[in-house]
């Protein structure tokens, strides 16, 4: 799939599931340990969410910082992203549509660039880093939160698999190391990082994904999670419980500043 196709290919997926992705991007964001203190956001910063979706992030950081920029590619999710900002009566915070890999930004405009969840759909994640770190200002922060990839391959392999076949926009989830050395290759300096683990239900998962148990998927979905209970094959720690199967989500936070 070419990166104009794939960009299509995530606007049409969002733009189906915009509803019940931000129910559930509300509910994971609470299952989350950590929150955005682990960017250490400041009042006087100027914010950029790239890939925003429904402003999970954007809406928390515009109550710590001066101004929040919200940018992503699927109108859907910026008209939800932009309505719970006005119910939460945010005056700070602006969503635009967009694309990550050519931020419409000039060089050195943003104190804090963030990218929450969204790594796993660029095809070219190494462009969109390099892009973070052109818009961040000298001495800024850019910081990032997403799924990542099973170091070991075989488990890498499964878990691509399971995440393509649910969600056709999905690119590929990077390992830990791989997020790590696009920091250093951006020149972020002074790395934080930190893994967590958030608990999830294979039926909410799927429908998230816009697969109801009628859909084909639905079947050969279960049958990979149920096949990869023995042995750990996914290193989900998938179970079983009482009509359904859980499994543990693997995220991994980081955070660098830009060279003076």
């Amino acid at each position: 799939m070419t990166g104009e196709s794939h960009k299509q290919a995530v606007k049409k997926q969002f733009a189906k599931t915009a509803q019940e992705y931000s129910q559930w991007a509300t509910v994971d964001a609470g299952r989350a340990k950590s929150d955005v203190a682990f960017f250490l956001p400041s009042e006087t910063d100027r914010t950029l969410d790239v890939a925003c979706g429904p402003g999970t992030l954007s809406l928390k950081l515009a109550a710590l910082t001066r101004e929040v920029v919200g940018i992503d590619l699927t109108n859907e999710l910026l008209a939800i992203a932009a309505s719970k900002a006005r119910e939460q009566g945010l005056t700070n915070v602006t969503f635009t549509p967009g694309d990550v890999e050519d931020l419409p930004y000039s060089a050195e405009t943003f104190d804090l660039v963030v990218c929450g969840s969204a790594l796993h759909h660029f095809p070219d994640p190494r462009k969109v880093f390099q892009e973070m770190g052109r818009v961040c200002k000298p001495g800024g922060r850019v910081g990032v939160i997403d799924i990542v990839s099973p170091e070991e391959p075989d488990r890498a392999a499964l878990t691509l698999e399971i995440r393509r076949l649910r969600d056709p926009s999905h690119a590929r989830a990077l390992k830990a190391s791989e997020i790590l050395t696009l920091f250093r290759e951006a020149g972020l300096l002074s790395l934080r990082h930190k893994a967590e683990f958030r608990s999830e239900r294979f039926r909410s998962w799927a429908r998230t994904g816009g697969i109801e148990e009628a859909d084909p998927r639905y079947a050969r979905l279960w049958s990979l999670y149920e096949g990869a209970i023995e042995g750990d094959g996914t290193g989900w720690n998938i179970r079983r419980v009482p009509g359904d199967l859980e499994f543990d989500r693997s995220y991994f936070y980081a955070c660098g500043v830009k060279a003076p």
